[in-house]
């Protein structure tokens, strides 16, 4: 994979992470903090597992 398509991914990914970050904490009230919590590890666990998956295939080529 072009290292520059990582790049454009990564960086749409942490754009996504951070509107629905923003998003869940003005459900707060609603959901609580620790499914917000919860969720937000999911978000940035997600891009992390991502970024590592695009670096293991960029580094094969």
């Amino acid at each position: 994979m072009n290292p520059q398509f990582m790049r454009y991914y990564l960086i749409i990914a942490v754009i996504t992470d951070l509107i629905l970050i923003v998003y869940l904490s003005t459900l707060i009230d609603e959901i609580g903090i620790l499914f917000f919590l919860f969720m937000v590890v999911i978000l940035l666990g997600g891009t992390f597992f991502l970024y590592t998956i695009l670096k293991r295939n960029n580094g094969q080529h």
